[in-house]
């Protein structure tokens, strides 16, 4: 598929595995898809659909999805070190463990990740202006990730129970009520 044409929407479609790698995918609409393993490494997914997919396992690793829609979408197992997901929507994202493969920080500036639930290494991401509002990261690794200006306040709380808090942030002026800070 290097060189196909594809179709710009591919919603409930099956591309599992396929290698659409430096592809440019901007506005494509792939909600419901199954991309199990799939391959967008270096891919414009800017504003990209992608509301509850299965992208288990895929490869997102330098991906550029500023803005992309990931609403429910399930990103368990997903590679996404250097991926750029900034004001990027993923919430109730759900079965997500993320690993910043090649080292290279994750960047979720002004991203909404309302109730998602992250863990892996995220060490060095970007969460600068993100709303982390009630969004469970316990078991996530943060150690020197920007968090400023994130709101992290929420009536159910932000479970920071397992999280890696090395160098983080200056918290100063943070409402942090109702934050679970218990094993740090």
């Amino acid at each position: 598929l290097a060189s196909a044409v594809l179709p710009q929407t591919l919603a409930f479609t099956n591309l599992s595995g396929l290698d659409l790698s430096g592809r440019d995918l901007s506005q494509f609409d792939f909600r419901q898809a199954t991309l199990i393993g799939t391959d967008f490494t270096g891919a414009n997914l800017t504003g990209a659909q992608f509301a509850g997919a299965n992208l288990t396992d895929a490869i997102l690793t330098g991906a550029i999805l500023s803005d992309a829609d990931l609403t429910d979408a399930n990103l368990a197992g997903a590679a996404v070190g250097g991926a750029n997901f900034s004001g990027a929507t993923l919430a109730n994202v759900t079965g997500t463990t993320l690993t910043n493969a090649g080292g290279s920080p994750t960047v979720f500036a002004g991203a909404n990740l309302t109730g998602a639930t992250l863990g892996g290494n995220l060490d060095g991401a970007n969460l600068r202006g993100a709303d982390l509002s009630g969004t469970d990261i316990a078991a996530a690794s943060l150690a020197g990730a920007d968090i400023s200006g994130a709101a992290v306040a929420t009536t159910t709380g932000l479970d920071f129970s397992e999280v890696t808090l090395s160098n983080i942030e200056d918290l100063s002026g943070k409402d942090l009520s109702n934050v679970d800070f218990s094993g740090q």
